[in-house]
C-alpha cells in the first residue's frame, strides 16, 4: 500500500532494495535502518486506506511505536539512511500530529540536508536531491495551513527538473505557495499550472496540492469547488491539513449562496470533514462551525426573501 500511494510521490525509499525484494530476510536480521524503515513503511501504510478508514490506525501506533525503538540509533549518524529515516517520521506525523512534531522533524531533516550537502558526493546526489524536494514539500504543507513561513531554501529549477514527475510537480507548486505567502514574485514561474489541466492524469495528492494552490492564490468558488472535487477522488490521502482546506472551502462556498454551486460544494465540505473527523477529532468542530454558518445563511436568505 506505501509503494502504491505515498512512494508515488515521495520516493524517499527504494522499493528494489533487497529490504523489500528478499522475502527470506528476517526481521532477526534487519539492521536498525531497516527495522525502522519496515516498521516505519507499514505505519504509514495503514494511513493510507481509501476513505480515511480509520480501522488501521491502532495497528499503525503499533508499529510506529516499534519504528521508534531504532530511531536514535538511526538518526545517531549523518548520512542518507538518517535523512531518509526522519522524511518518513515527517511523513507519518502528517497522518498524526499528537505523536511527534511535524515542525521538529522538518527542521532537523532540513538540518541534516544542509549538512550533507557540504559534503555531497556523485553517487549519492540524486537520491539527496529527491529527499531534499520532500523535506520541502512537505514543510511548506505545514507552513501554508499555518499561514507561516517555512524556513526551507528552495530548490533550484536544475535541481527540481531532475525529480520523478509527480515530485517535480508537486515541489513547483509548493514553490508557489510558498513565495505567495512572502509576498515574492512568481514572475519566473508558470502560475497557470495551478489552474488549466494540460491533459495529464495527475496522481490524486498532486491533483489536490494543485487544486490547493489555485485556491489559495485565487480563492473562489470555481477553485473552492474544484479543490472539493479532488478531495472526493476515491484514491485520495488526507492528512491533518485536509480539515483545513475543506473547511475554507466550504465557508467562502457558503459566503456567496449567489452561486449554483454552493449548495453542493457545502454538502461536499461537510462529508470531507465528516471523513476527517474519523481520525482527528477536532475536525468535527470545523464541521460543526460550517453548519452552523449554513443555518446562518438559510436564515438570512428567507429574511431577505420576506
Amino acid at each position: 500500500m506505501y509503494f502504491a500511494t505515498i512512494h508515488q510521490v515521495y520516493p524517499i525509499l527504494d522499493p528494489e532494495s533487497q529490504l523489500f525484494t528478499d522475502p527470506q530476510l528476517g526481521r532477526a536480521e534487519a539492521s536498525p535502518f531497516e527495522a525502522f524503515v519496515l516498521n516505519g513503511v507499514y505505519s504509514i501504510a495503514c494511513h493510507c486506506l481509501p476513505g480515511n478508514n480509520p480501522q488501521l490506525v491502532l495497528l499503525s501506533d503499533t508499529y510506529h511505536r516499534e519504528a521508534l525503538t531504532h530511531a536514535d540509533r538511526v538518526t545517531a549518524e549523518l548520512n542518507l539512511e538518517a535523512l531518509q529515516a526522519v522524511n518518513l517520521l515527517a511523513m507519518r506525523s502528517l497522518f498524526d500530529s499528537q505523536t511527534g512534531s511535524l515542525g521538529q522533524q522538518v527542521a532537523f531533516a532540513h538540518h541534516l540536508e544542509m549538512e550533507l550537502s557540504a559534503r555531497e558526493v556523485e553517487e549519492t546526489s540524486h537520491a539527496l536531491a529527491t529527499l531534499r524536494a520532500t523535506t520541502y514539500c512537505v514543510g511548506n504543507q505545514m507552513a501554508t495551513a499555518l499561514d507561516r513561513p517555512s524556513g526551507l531554501v528552495e530548490p533550484d529549477d536544475a535541481q527540481t527538473l531532475a525529480l520523478p514527475n509527480s515530485l517535480m510537480h508537486l515541489c513547483s507548486l509548493y514553490k508557489m505557495q510558498s513565495r505567495f505567502r512572502d509576498g515574492l514574485s512568481m514572475e519566473d514561474m508558470d502560475v497557470t499550472n495551478a489552474y488549466e489541466s494540460d491533459g495529464a492524469e495527475l496522481n490524486p495528492l498532486v491533483q489536490a496540492a494543485k487544486s490547493e494552490t489555485a485556491f489559495l492564490l485565487r480563492p473562489s468558488s470555481e477553485t473552492a469547488m474544484q479543490l472539493l472535487i479532488s478531495y472526493h477522488d476515491e484514491h485520495m490521502i488526507f492528512n491533518i491539513f485536509t480539515p483545513h482546506w475543506a473547511y475554507k472551502a466550504g465557508a467562502l462556498l457558503l459566503s456567496d449562496p449567489s452561486q449554483d454551486a454552493s449548495q453542493e460544494g457545502y454538502v461536499l465540505a461537510v462529508t470531507v470533514l465528516d471523513r476527517c473527523a474519523l481520525k482527528w477529532p477536532n475536525s468535527r468542530a470545523l464541521q460543526d462551525m460550517l453548519k452552523a454558518s449554513a443555518k446562518a445563511t438559510v436564515k438570512s436568505t428567507s429574511n431577505q426573501a420576506r
